[in-house]
């Protein structure tokens, strides 16, 4: 076997190997250096990229906010929906045609809306209103957040995560009626 590899150690060979070997190090160094430099840069970019990507998406949740806080608003101060809060608050019955105008109005005024699944009234009393079934608030969202909205007094309360169905946010506001001195006729879950 040794005489065997004698036969394949001429000059020739030897430069060959040596070339191979020196070759095989500096491409070697070279790698290293390029892969730092091309991480670092890849880094960088990452960072920056993911940062603009924080500042749009926090932007587009201001202005989803913003939206939905304004047509909210457009819903509680609606002529209709303090005409049968009213009536709910005075003690009148509100018939079921009543409602569902009501709802229907609702939906004109949600239809305009970006982000908005459902809108669902509630009496001061935590009675649904709209949809058209007899639920409770306390039911829906719980104590807690009925008092966070009463202690905002018509401010938007963001409830966060629906405890019925994870693919939704939910919103809570007090309505005050404004034909009984700003009392609290319900409530507006968003």
């Amino acid at each position: 076997m040794f005489n065997q590899l004698k036969k394949w150690n001429t000059l020739r060979n030897q430069i060959l190997f040596i070339f191979l070997l020196v070759m095989v190090i500096v491409l070697f160094i070279v790698s290293l250096l390029t892969l730092r430099q091309v991480s670092s840069l890849l880094k960088n970019n990452a960072e920056k990229q993911i940062q603009q990507v924080a500042i749009e998406a926090n932007g587009r949740m201001e202005s989803l906010y913003e939206q939905i806080n304004t047509n909210s608003k457009l819903v509680i101060t609606d002529e209709e929906v303090q005409r049968i809060l009213t009536d709910v608050y005075d003690g009148k019955e509100v018939t079921f045609r009543d409602r569902q105008q009501l709802m229907g109005h609702i939906n004109r005024i949600m239809g305009n809306t970006d982000g908005i699944f459902s809108f669902q009234l509630f009496s001061g009393k935590q009675q649904r209103v709209i949809p058209l079934d007899e639920d409770q608030l306390i039911n829906r969202v719980g104590k807690k957040w009925i008092n966070e909205a009463n202690k905002a007094r018509g401010r938007m309360v963001w409830i966060g995560e629906d405890p019925h169905d994870k693919n939704y946010f939910l919103a809570i506001r007090t309505v005050s009626l404004m034909e009984r001195q700003y009392r609290n006729g319900g409530y507006l879950l968003i």
